[in-house]
């Protein structure tokens, strides 16, 4: 009985020991299928990852191209309302534009920017259209010739228009615009992109100048023609002081009456001339005192070319010419035509760097 008891137990014991041997391999089994659960599981969290960022990306890519297509698009719906506005238009609209182009085809100068009036006849009707079309905004300089008397209705119409947008020269030499004319340009804020304005042979009085001297918009000139007026010393005397003619370049006043006081208020302490380099002061009366008056002006010290043709010069005036410490830029002295004697041949350049032409 005791043998049978033992025997019992040993298989008792045996029969533990594959019990426990059995759970230990079903513990590892367990631990290994979670090891490779949560490797399944982060395996399956990077693959959401890199889908959602292809996703974000191939979105990226999509709006790319919807973008490029809306751009598409809206120039595409540009081009169909620009065709259909000018299949709006109607046939007198169409006339009218062919009109405005024609009419710039026939007086467009050498450079695209400048219409030239001065070889044909000047029609203002046809003007008021061009002027008031987007065609004027393309132009920089307009010329009128002597034959065109545009006067003070055409000028109106220049300064008046919202479209010269890029006009900074304009030519009315002989236009007959007067004190009245010269006043609707210092008056005009269009006018203060002009760097160039001949208004040579308009009857402008000092009054006229006056008003270009006191004038908040005609700063910029570089070049103005003035040449052949009515101006005498009493303009000059408020034009040569005024912020308007400090950017003034080149000047001239050939053909009026200065006469000798009007050089010398040309030229006065507190000028503005301080930037002039060509300066026409032909056929103005001036004699000896006038020159003298040039040859001291210190604020003539960037002149390089000096037309004093037909004057009242003698000998004395040329010596102080010669003789100036202030004209140290001059190359280009014009003294033709005046009342120089014998003397004067012996006064010719090689003892200084002038150019003098005498007669």
């Amino acid at each position: 009985m005791g043998c049978g008891g033992a025997n019992d137990r040993t298989k008792s014991n045996e029969e533990l020991d594959e019990l426990k041997r059995l759970e230990k391999l079903e513990k590892l089994e367990n631990e290994k299928n979670k090891q490779k659960e949560a490797e399944l599981k982060e395996q399956l969290k990077k693959d959401k990852k890199k889908k959602a960022n292809k996703d974000l990306d191939d979105n990226k890519d999509d709006d790319n191209e919807n973008n490029i297509d809306n751009n598409d698009d809206n120039e595409q719906k540009k081009t169909d309302n620009k065709i259909k506005k000018q299949k709006e238009k109607t046939p007198e609209e169409i006339k009218l534009e062919e009109e405005i182009l024609n009419y710039i085809k026939e007086f467009m100068g050498d450079d695209e920017g400048t219409l030239d009036f001065s070889k044909k006849e000047f029609d203002l009707e046809k003007f008021k259209l061009f002027a008031n079309s987007d065609h004027a905004k393309n132009i920089k300089s307009l010329v009128f010739g002597k034959k065109n008397k545009i006067g003070i209705e055409g000028l109106k119409v220049i300064l008046d228009s919202d479209k010269f947008i890029n006009l900074t020269c304009i030519d009315l030499e002989s236009n007959n615009i007067g004190d009245e004319g010269i006043k609707l340009l210092a008056e005009s804020p269009n006018a203060e992109k002009l760097i160039s304005l001949n208004l040579g042979d308009n009857n402008i009085t000092d009054i006229g100048l006056k008003y270009f001297a006191q004038s908040k918009y005609l700063k910029n000139l570089e070049s103005l023609n003035l040449s052949w007026n009515e101006i005498t010393k009493v303009g000059i005397n408020e034009f040569s002081v005024s912020d308007n003619v400090k950017s003034v370049i080149s000047l001239n006043l050939r053909g009026n009456n200065l006469k000798d006081p009007g050089v010398r208020m040309l030229v006065v302490p507190g000028s503005n001339l301080i930037n002039l380099k060509q300066i026409d002061l032909g056929r103005n009366n001036i004699g000896d005192e006038g020159v003298r008056s040039l040859a001291k002006a210190a604020i003539l010290e960037n002149l390089t070319n000096l037309d004093l043709y037909d004057n009242s010069i003698g000998d004395p005036g040329i010596r102080y010419l010669m003789e100036s410490e202030d004209l140290i830029r001059i190359k280009s002295i014009d003294v033709r035509k005046n009342y120089l004697i014998a003397e004067s041949d012996q006064l010719k350049i090689e003892d200084v760097e002038h150019v003098l032409f005498i007669d």
